[in-house]
């Protein structure tokens, strides 16, 4: 019986990945194959930015495409590229992951795009200026925490780094400083 069931999963797998429709006017992609639900989710390894980088230097491209599961996701590894497609409004949208986009639909500061992104933003910024947002002190604190960042960056001597760490310190800093008057 287990047989059977594994023989048909291998057979479907087979199908699957023959009559897959794919994406014309693709970028290249990594050097291994897409695995049928995961993509290229187990060959980005423990650093994946790290992993990124180099398959953009194999295909000897700043675009590539891969796969994060069933999604097909367009990586940009060039700093121009990154800022050319962040001032197009074709793709300022924020990628939904799964779980958000069943939960939220869209809704919540992290995760809204378009017009209820433009509300929530407004709202945001009236409720910081009114606790003192663009102040010297609040001014003051955010950039010695931005020096303290680059500082970390900067030793790293060009090597790829995860700066979500970093960043996220740095803003529990800012935050704590500016709830506690520190």
């Amino acid at each position: 019986m287990f047989t059977v069931i594994l023989f048909a999963t291998v057979i479907a797998a087979v199908i699957y990945l023959l009559f897959k429709e794919k994406p014309k006017n693709l970028p290249p992609g990594p050097p291994t194959a897409a695995l049928p639900f995961f993509g290229h989710l187990l060959s980005l390894g423990k650093h994946p930015q790290e992993t990124l980088s180099k398959w953009c230097s194999e295909t000897q491209s700043d675009i590539i495409h891969c796969y994060f599961g069933q999604k097909l996701v367009i990586v940009l590894n060039n700093y121009s590229l990154i800022k050319e497609a962040f001032l197009d409004d074709n793709y300022s949208a924020r990628a939904q992951p799964f779980i958000f986009e069943e939960h939220f639909h869209g809704k919540g500061l992290t995760y809204a795009d378009g017009e209820r992104w433009s509300i929530h933003r407004k709202f945001a910024m009236a409720t910081l200026k009114k606790f003192g947002m663009g102040k010297v002190f609040l001014q003051e604190t955010i950039l010695g925490e931005i020096q303290d960042i680059f500082a970390i960056i900067d030793k790293q001597n060009q090597k790829a780094i995860n700066i979500k760490g970093l960043l996220t310190h740095g803003l529990s800093n800012i935050i704590c400083g500016f709830a506690f008057g520190e």
